[in-house]
């Protein structure tokens, strides 16, 4: 049982995932469709042999967002780059990381998949996989 155990938690995944459930209605009130996003938070922190640096702590949030994303750095004094990439690789917005929390303008990008990732001296520190909606 302990190895069967053992085999099962070495294949599974351990990416965070969270779930979304977006309800439209029609003018009467009646619900007229329902979609399920997931949402996986996607780890690129970088620790190779060339790149020799702790991984910074980075959270982004709301996710799913639907006019903006804040992004805050546990500790931060460098310039740090943060872009967004739409699922083509498409970059779409690119801005400084200022101080500890930086608050990004995503209301111009069409409801979809996005991927946030942080630079630190063109290296990838961080990456977040973000939904927008409506």
């Amino acid at each position: 049982m302990k190895t069967l155990l053992i085999i099962i938690m070495a294949t599974l995944s351990f990416a965070c995932y969270s779930q979304r459930v977006v309800y439209t209605y029609d003018n009467a009130g009646n619900r007229i469709q329902r979609k399920y996003f997931v949402i996986r938070m996607a780890d690129t922190t970088q620790t190779s042999v060339q790149e020799q640096k702790a991984a910074v702590k980075t959270n982004v949030f709301p996710n799913p967002a639907e006019n903006y994303l804040d992004v805050t750095i546990e500790e931060n004094d460098k310039e740090l780059m943060v872009n967004v990439y739409d699922l083509q690789g498409k970059l779409v917005i690119q801005e400084k990381l200022i101080g500890l929390k930086t608050r990004i303008d995503v209301s111009a990008l069409k409801p979809s998949t996005y991927f946030l990732k942080i630079f630190d001296e063109g290296k990838i520190i961080a990456g977040w996989e973000v939904l927008k909606v409506y």
